[in-house]
Formats: structure tokens, C-alpha cells, sequence
């Protein structure tokens, strides 16, 4: 016999030594506890969340040096923005946040529920927060999604007169 046969014949032989191992009705089941699969909403606001972090390193990686950031925490707080946007801002922001469905921000919370569901093994915790002038009047209907949707508000200092102070209260909020 050649030696490329007998090397093909040692393989099958391994081969199938490997799969008895598989297929035997002896061989023991580990038995796992099934996750329900994501919905297509949770998975298009994944979709659109993944080609956003991919657009957005591919501008951040041109800069020397290291980085860190989060791009779901980015993804979340633009989507969050999007919200409050008239018209033709709320269309670029869909264009350049890459939301590939009209309800992004369903598609969002149920994602984010998805990923909290009770009895997982993690826990995805984000906290995102928006900060507006003060005096300035946001619409009921942004609001009300953000309470609902995010559970978030848009705290008010003053950035026209007092930067340093606005940038320290957001800081400690951070912190």
C-alpha cells in the first residue's frame, strides 16, 4: 500500500473512531437549558447597532493610538437623539446610525430586553443620559419615549453661562 493510502486509511479509521464516540446511544447528553431565540426586531437592532460600531471604528481607527469606547452605548444614546429630531435630521441620523427599521426604537428596547431576560448568565446594565439647556421646551411625545423606551430624562444646565459648572454636573452624574 502506498504511504498517502495508508495515511487516507488512518484518518478514516480515526475518523470513525471519533464519530462512534458521537453517535453511541451510551454516550451521555449534557442537558441544557434552551434560551429562546431573538425575535427579528432584536435582531435588526442588533444588525443595525453592529454596521453603526463598524462605520463608527472604521472613522475612530485613523487617530494614532489606543481606543476604547462603546459603541452600543454610542449606538443607544444617537438612537435616544433620533427620537427628539425633525424631519430631515431624523433621516440623516437613521442614514449615518444605519437603523434598517422604522420603529428603532421598539426594535431597541426589545433588544435590550432580550439581553436582561431573567435567569441568563449576564446582565448588560447601560445607563445613558441626555442634557439639554436650560429653559429650552422638548415635545411631550420625546419625553414620553424616553421615559418609556429608555428609561431615561433630559436633565437641564445652563451650557451658555456656566460650561464648567454644566461639565461637572454631568461628570458627577457619570461618576
Amino acid at each position: 500500500m502506498k504511504p498517502r493510502s495508508q495515511g487516507y486509511l488512518l484518518l478514516t479509521v480515526i475518523f470513525g473512531l471519533l464519530c462512534q464516540g458521537f453517535a453511541s446511544p451510551s454516550a451521555k447528553i449534557k442537558e441544557e437549558k434552551i434560551m429562546p431565540t431573538a425575535s427579528c426586531e432584536e435582531n435588526i437592532a442588533s444588525a443595525s447597532s453592529n454596521l453603526f460600531a463598524f462605520d463608527l471604528y472604521s472613522e475612530l481607527k485613523k487617530e494614532q493610538g489606543n481606543l476604547f469606547f462603546s459603541p452600543y452605548s454610542v449606538f443607544t444614546a444617537m438612537t435616544m437623539i433620533s427620537g427628539g429630531a425633525g424631519s430631515q435630521t431624523a433621516e440623516q441620523l437613521r442614514h449615518g446610525l444605519r437603523l434598517l427599521t422604522p420603529d428603532a426604537h421598539g426594535s431597541l428596547a426589545n433588544l435590550q430586553a432580550e439581553l436582561n431576560l431573567p435567569g441568563s448568565n449576564y446582565q448588560l446594565s447601560i445607563v445613558n443620559g441626555l442634557w439639554g439647556q436650560t429653559g429650552y421646551v422638548y415635545k411631550r411625545s420625546f419625553i414620553d419615549l424616553l421615559k418609556k423606551t429608555y428609561h431615561a430624562e433630559v436633565a437641564q444646565v445652563d451650557f451658555a453661562k456656566d460650561k464648567i459648572s454644566a461639565c461637572r454636573t454631568i461628570n458627577n452624574w457619570i461618576e
